[in-house]
């Protein structure tokens, strides 16, 4: 049972994380910024607010549940948003890095190799997971974004196009869960 488990939970976070990724090709060298949190704010909620929420599942299995912070109009690729995963169980972090490229392959139709330039610069955003933590990313661009893992900065990635790329796992519209990318975007009724 341990095993199928694994193997489904593994699948299902492969699929979010990746859908995201791969709406773009790769086509620059992703820069890495290392820096303090002070440096790089979370957009205060304040700013931002509660657009929609899900809960992900692979089979029976909960994985995490979902927010998406946006301005009071409403979610754009244009304006900053933040994404909030709360994970309900326990993933490594080679787990997400290598189910969020297979995902960007995947929702972009390119090729594994021209996502690889990322696997390094994810590594250092992602971290082992259990139930509990919360890992966040915030769009700042379509270029760039900044991750946090429970409310600590893990890095700023900065590439044509990679915020992008990584949030269509869960909001694009070759998301493996349209229904959940909608109830993301506050479109319940849809």
């Amino acid at each position: 049972m341990t095993v199928v488990c694994n193997t489904m939970v593994r699948a299902c976070v492969e699929i979010a994380m990746l859908s995201v990724l791969s709406m773009a090709t790769v086509q620059a060298q992703p820069v890495l910024e290392q820096s303090d949190a002070a440096s790089i704010q979370v957009p205060q909620d304040i700013l931002l607010e509660q657009l929609g929420g899900a809960s992900f599942y692979v089979s029976i299995f909960h994985v995490y549940d979902a927010e998406l912070w946006g301005p009071k109009t409403g979610f754009s690729w244009d304006d900053p948003f933040r994404l909030k995963l709360t994970y309900a169980r326990k993933i490594s972090a080679d787990q997400l890095v290598n189910t969020s490229l297979t995902e960007m392959v995947r929702v972009s139709g390119g090729k594994a190799q021209d996502f690889e330039a990322l696997r390094r610069p994810l590594a250092e955003c992602f971290r082992d997971v259990k139930k509990g933590d919360v890992i966040e990313g915030v769009s700042e661009s379509r270029n760039a974004a900044t991750f946090y893992f429970n409310g600590e900065q893990t890095c700023r990635l900065t590439l044509p196009m990679a915020s992008y790329q990584f949030f269509s796992i869960w909001l694009g519209e070759r998301s493996r869960s349209p229904k959940q990318t909608w109830r993301l975007l506050g479109k319940n009724n849809r």
